[in-house]
């Protein structure tokens, strides 16, 4: 039985995002050691596209309030130009949210 081969160094995620096609030069031990850092990326980036979205159509105004008010999943799948369905089956994919009053969860947003 011979000896595990230690990893060469790994490029970088960002590296790897501006050329895709480097990763197929991976080798196989190299991929299976970016895939949870990816994955860990890919996490974060979903929650900031949510705070992104929300703030991209908070309907141009300026925050006058600074108390929350909450949504439902009828007017975040307007906000962000989805269905429902998809707000129900994607709760990881928003930013915070709460249960209130035993209705549907609901998204936090800044008036």
């Amino acid at each position: 039985m011979t000896a595990p081969r230690p990893l060469a160094a790994l490029p970088g995620l960002e590296e790897l995002a501006a050329n895709p096609q480097r990763a197929t030069d991976l080798t196989p031990e190299a991929a299976r050691a970016l895939l949870p850092r990816c994955s860990q990326e890919l996490t974060r980036l979903s929650e900031l596209r949510g705070m992104l979205l929300i703030a991209a159509f908070a309907n141009g105004t300026a925050r006058r309030d600074t108390s929350d008010r909450f949504l439902d999943a009828d007017a975040v799948a307007a906000k962000i130009s989805k269905s429902r369905s998809w707000v129900e089956e994607h709760p990881d994919d928003l930013p915070a949210r709460r249960r209130v009053g035993g209705r549907g969860a609901l998204v936090r947003a800044r008036a």
